[in-house]
């Protein structure tokens, strides 16, 4: 059975990756293993496996902190020579963020690196869509392979990435295009089109702010503004 989002959250939120993995049918590892990238070394321990497939948890820096990307691609590369399939979990020493990276191999085309962000502040409703499919029944145990663990985590760390990508940027231009319309005293086209841009960005960020609740504690911020504005000055301002 499925941990409920609620489980989830409680795990990750606590940093308890060995309980959570367990929870979800896969086998305890007590893989330690120390990695050197220059000049620093960084431990490397077993949170669980599943058919060869290997969940790895890495040390902060000296510092305390998540190695950054490409300290993180070096330790990508020389894991790899020990354990060829593997996702990394990075957090730092407060234990405040998390980092969860794992690289896509496709025969002919460039590997991918899928991150996958986190910082205790935030609702991982991230992580808990891409590890939702990733439980495993008692009885696959004796017929899964580490190639089926594998693609069932590859596909559940990448789903829906490149359709939405696409579909963003699809309306991005639609509204883009329509937000141009409404510009005046711009004449230059290329300025008329920086500056739409440039409005559409911020509009954005706002938007993700608010849903954070950072604007005014209001997650409907935007839209309250725009009614109390429609009803002062019309629905044409």
């Amino acid at each position: 059975m499925a941990l409920s989002k609620k489980e989830f959250s409680e795990y990750i939120k606590q940093f308890k990756f060995r309980e959570l993995f367990n929870e979800m049918g896969w086998n305890n590892d007590r893989t330690t293993q120390p990695i050197v990238v220059d000049a620093d070394t960084f431990q490397l321990t077993g949170v669980a496996e599943k058919s060869g497939f290997k969940i790895l948890l890495c040390s902060p820096t000296s510092a305390g902190d998540i190695p950054d990307y490409h300290i993180r691609k070096k330790i990508e590369t020389k894991v790899t020579k020990l354990f060829q399939e593997h996702l990394l979990i990075f957090n730092d020493a407060n234990k405040r963020e998390q980092v969860w990276q794992l690289v896509v191999r496709h025969t002919g085309k460039p590997t991918k690196v899928s991150e996958t962000r986190y910082n205790v502040s935030q609702d991982p409703q991230l992580l808990y869509q891409r590890t939702a499919g990733l439980f495993f029944e008692l009885d696959e145990e004796d017929r899964i392979t580490i190639i089926d663990v594998t693609k069932r985590v590859s596909e559940n760390f990448q789903q829906n990435n490149e359709k939405v990508t696409k579909r963003f940027y699809d309306r991005f231009k639609t509204e883009h295009t329509a937000f141009l319309k409404f510009i005046n005293g711009i004449d230059e086209k290329v300025d008329k089109e920086w500056y739409a841009s440039l409005m559409l960005n911020r509009l954005m960020f706002c938007y993700f702010i608010q849903k954070r609740g950072f604007l005014d504690n209001n997650k409907q911020y935007l839209r309250d503004k725009l009614k109390a504005c429609q009803q002062k000055k019309g629905n044409n301002t």
